[in-house]
């Protein structure tokens, strides 16, 4: 079973309260099949923790996607990949397929700009801007 970045699913487990058992949607945006962790962040319209840093349309065409949400970057989480596969090999959690690669882009670049995402969650995504290179020139040396 394949995931890839931008896919939406359902995974279960993330209600709060009453409904801790109820699935939500979530996007993924990053694996890393090295460490054996998939990065993930729920889309909710939950009007109460509305974070305006990226909305979600049903004109978007997000698979699943069936009013007016966001991302809950308050509610990013990190999970085993060996675990979603069993999920999702069992039913338990659902591939609702890809995210358009133009909400996607905003999803991840939300990851750093919401003030709603932890640290942790930032560090380990978005990966530090690459060190200035230096390049040494040769001397020109006159032919005089």
């Amino acid at each position: 079973m394949t995931i890839s970045v931008g896919d939406v699913i359902w995974y279960p487990g993330t209600g709060q309260g009453a409904k801790m058992a109820k699935p939500h949607m979530h996007v993924l945006v990053k694996v890393d099949a090295v460490s054996g962790d998939v990065y993930c962040v729920p889309i909710s319209s939950e009007a109460s923790n509305w974070d305006k840093t990226c909305e979600v349309d049903v004109s978007d065409k997000v698979p699943g996607v069936t009013r007016r949400s966001f991302i809950a970057y308050f509610h990013a989480k990190k999970i085993a990949l060996t675990g979603l596969v069993g999920q999702l090999a069992c039913g338990t959690a659902t591939n609702n397929g890809a995210m358009p690669a133009k909400i996607l882009a905003k999803v991840i670049q939300g990851i750093s700009i919401s003030d709603e995402t932890e640290g942790w969650f930032v560090r380990d995504v978005i990966p530090p801007p690459a060190a200035p290179t230096r390049r040494v020139l040769k001397s020109i040396q006159s032919g005089t």
